[in-house]
């Protein structure tokens, strides 16, 4: 907090979607998780690049549907570069009395930002997971930052924050065989080149038990001053390595 300059931006520590769960993995890892029971595009989602498990089930949809049978097809999608692709399954039909269909590859894969499409004649119920491969031992790296209005329980992704709703900000990171206390983080709101606000942020875990470092923000009254374009500055340190990230937003009244 700058008082020179009269900041009254402020940390707010709980958060529904960024709070430490007891079931996290012993090891840092890039976790998503999406489930559907129709096609459809989830994501994106951002791999920092290197061994990942993926993870695919459909299911029959015994209590959604008379029909004897449903469909599942799909494909894993690099939407930033590569624009490759992995299938995640192609045309699979499945009856009420057949086992499920599971999905499980190990993959090597380059970052970028990715997405999961489910065709739209798809009608399983399906989950798909991607997570660090537990024979991983790719580098240290920290993902894009990414900012959610948070209202209630409720986040979504947004470059443009109402003041009268609370602001997270939040970026998963890799730290595989890094002690746990040689890593640290603080988050700087920039205004025309200004740092107007500081505060130590959060490492720990999310619900799908992905390493992230994250922080809150309430936003008082005064700091309409404030309203227009804004930076978020993201700065980690791993061990003996320093990264950052930054997402620019609007503040708007």
């Amino acid at each position: 907090m700058h008082k020179s300059l009269r900041v009254v931006l402020f940390a707010v520590v709980a958060c529904a979607l960024t709070s430490l769960v007891t079931t996290a993995r012993a090891s840092a890892e890039e976790v998503y998780f999406y489930a559907g029971d129709a096609g459809s595009t989830v994501g994106p989602f951002y791999l920092m690049g290197g061994r990942y498990f993926l993870d695919v089930w459909a299911r029959y949809p015994f209590q959604d549907t008379a029909s004897p049978s449903c469909l599942f097809s799909g494909l894993l999608e690099e939407r930033s570069g590569t624009y490759q692709t992995v299938s995640i399954g192609s045309l699979v039909e499945l009856s009420a009395d057949m086992m499920p269909y599971h999905y499980a590859p190990t993959l090597t894969l380059p970052a970028g930002t990715y997405v999961f499409h489910v065709a739209s004649m798809s009608d399983c119920k399906w989950t798909a997971e991607i997570v660090t491969a537990s024979d991983s031992h790719d580098p240290p790296g920290l993902a894009p930052l990414e900012i959610y209005e948070k209202q209630w329980s409720t986040f979504t992704r947004t470059s443009t924050l109402p003041m009268s709703s609370d602001a997270d900000f939040q970026a998963e990171y890799r730290a595989a065989g890094v002690d746990k206390a040689s890593i640290s983080a603080t988050l700087q709101i920039i205004r025309d080149g200004t740092t107007i606000g500081k505060f130590d942020a959060i490492v720990g875990k999310d619900p799908n038990g992905a390493d992230i470092v994250y922080q809150n923000l309430h936003w008082d009254p005064n700091d309409k001053r404030y309203s227009g374009s804004l930076t978020a500055k993201l700065t980690m340190k791993i061990g003996a390595k320093t990264f950052t990230s930054t997402g620019a937003f609007q503040l708007i009244q």
